[in-house]
């Protein structure tokens, strides 16, 4: 379907620089309701991801970030969310850490607890969306 479409077609995008993203549930939610907000149909999904998507596309393949996370609150303040990405990032490469991922959850009771997952994971860790297809109610599948 045109969501799973969209969203696999940024992923692409992204994997172009050696970055992958995982998506949390709620954010493909909000993804969905802001797109609806907009009544133009698909046009206005691929609008909605475009939006969210355009500022970290053309961040973070400088940045060394390798992989982020996309939960509800970077969908609804992408702007946000690239700086905390790009904070993160900034002090795991002062500290003289290895390149932040982004895949680490945030405290107890964000929405990064609860991640898309794919078959195979187990629902053990956020999907990647290499492997993520999203269905008319939002679930994944493989």
């Amino acid at each position: 379907n045109s969501k799973a479409s969209a969203l696999s077609q940024m992923a692409d995008a992204f994997r172009g620089y050696g970055i992958e993203f995982s998506i949390s549930e709620s954010a493909v939610r909000e993804i969905a309701r802001l797109a609806m907000m907009q009544g133009t149909g698909a046009r206005g999904l691929v609008t909605t991801i475009e939006s969210i998507f355009r500022d970290l596309k053309y961040e973070l393949p400088s940045s060394g970030v390798g992989h982020f996370f996309v939960d509800e609150e970077l969908v609804r303040d992408p702007d946000a969310g690239l700086e905390h990405i790009l904070s993160r990032q900034s002090a795991a490469m002062a500290s003289g850490t290895a390149v932040l991922d982004e895949q680490t959850p945030a405290p107890a009771g964000t929405d990064r607890h609860e991640p898309l997952a794919t078959p195979g994971d187990n629902g053990e860790g956020p999907a990647t969306m290499r492997n993520a297809k999203i269905d008319k109610g939002g679930a994944s599948s493989g």
